[in-house]
């Protein structure tokens, strides 16, 4: 019979080893989930802030592509005159 009861104290005590290393694993993967959102929160206004900055420069050298096609556009159309 001791050697039942205690059969039973090893496996309940290896349940509970098991139980609290579950519990603690699951409390790690909550922090780390935690960390992560709150990196991609941080991340994302500067995202959003870099997309501006892009579109801001490419804004800028469509304005000065556009300028350039309609300098060569005037110079063509002089040297089509003067022809």
């Amino acid at each position: 019979m001791n050697a039942n009861i205690t059969n039973k104290a090893v496996l309940f005590a290896i349940g509970s080893l098991a139980l609290i290393g579950s519990i603690e694993a699951i409390k790690r993967l909550k922090m780390k989930r935690q960390e992560i959102d709150k990196k991609r929160q941080d991340r994302k206004p500067s995202g959003e802030t870099k997309a501006t900055e892009i579109k801001a420069d490419i804004e800028a050298d469509l304005a000065k592509l556009k300028a350039s096609l309609e300098q060569l556009g005037s110079k063509l159309k002089s040297e089509l005159a003067t022809k």
